[in-house]
């Protein structure tokens, strides 16, 4: 709970990525940009629910595989939900699920050496103007 006078801090951010690893380089991205207050991570589909179920997130960045769940279909659940963007990222992407995903507005994300610096610059400039839309935010890959 915040301090009198002190505004709470805003978890508008929304990682799902159930690699240890991963999140914690994520969250070094998030940092350096001066964004790793907004972003609250899940490591799993139960605690992404929880999450949005809690109000104001934003945007959501999810890893395909998370275990036995899929974050792909966490992603499709919340078409209409009140997201700004949503992203979904693998190490290898097969094509008819980067389709499938572009096809409901979902941006797609091939994991490389700067994925960690990548997402959350993306993530940056959606935030600084969100009528660029998901798929311009964060660049499909090349």
């Amino acid at each position: 709970m915040p301090h009198p006078g002190q505004t709470p801090r805003i978890r508008d951010i929304l990682v799902v990525e159930d690699d240890p690893d991963q999140r914690d380089l994520l969250r070094l991205g998030f940092k350096t940009l001066g964004l790793d207050d907004r972003v609250e991570y899940a490591a799993d589909c139960a605690e992404a629910w929880r999450a949005i179920d809690g109000g104001g997130v934003r945007v959501v960045l999810s890893d395909l595989c998370l275990g036995f769940e899929s974050g792909l279909d966490l992603l499709l659940a919340l078409e209409g939900r009140g997201v700004v963007a949503r992203a979904l990222y693998s190490a290898a992407m097969p094509e008819d699920l980067a389709f499938l995903a572009r096809e409901h507005g979902i941006s797609v994300l091939v994991k490389g050496v700067r994925f960690h610096r990548e997402v959350p610059e993306a993530v940056a400039r959606l935030l600084s103007d969100p009528s660029q839309g998901a798929e311009s935010a964060v660049p499909a890959p090349g």
